[in-house]
């Protein structure tokens, strides 16, 4: 049977990846700010990996993992019952910095407007909160392109018999 972080990871790529998922919320980002040829350029890709082991050469993307998990035994006969920490990594590139600056944040906007509307129960024992925090980080020149990138962290309850 799968671990706690591997099942929470599993879920929350598919939910990142489905029909109404990242790709529903850029397209009402990108037609309410009038931005829909530079946000259709590319498709959002979700890899299951760190931000450091894919592919770097594919933008835009999103590194899915799990940061941490820990098993407080709140459940005392169940095989986990604790917190799953998992890491969503954004990054955006473009050959003008600024541009690839807007991509990430309306990136993040969509991946957040999927996590709010995620709330409850995910199934398998995993339940969501809602609550996450952003950390964006430098912009860095790689080959032609600016490329800017943040870290969504979220956490999830898991409970597993």
């Amino acid at each position: 049977m799968a671990t706690a972080g591997v099942l929470a990871e599993d879920l929350l790529a598919g939910l990142l990846s489905e029909r109404r998922g990242l790709q529903a919320s850029l397209a009402a980002i990108a037609e309410r700010e009038g931005l829909v040829e530079l946000l259709d350029s590319e498709p959002l890709i979700v890899r299951r990996a760190g931000g450091g082991i894919s592919d770097l050469q594919r933008y835009p993307v999103v590194w899915i993992y799990c940061k941490r998990m820990k098993n407080t035994a709140r459940a005392k006969f169940a095989r986990f019952s604790g917190s799953v920490t998992l890491v969503a990594e954004v990054a955006a590139a473009h050959a003008k910095a600024e541009l690839a600056e807007r991509l990430l944040h309306f990136y993040i906007e969509a991946l957040t407007d999927v996590l709010e509307r995620s709330r409850g129960d995910w199934g398998s024992g995993i339940t969501y909160a809602g609550g996450y925090e952003v950390e964006f980080s430098g912009t860095k020149l790689v080959g032609k392109h600016y490329v800017r990138s943040a870290r969504v962290e979220i956490e999830v309850m898991a409970h597993l018999e």
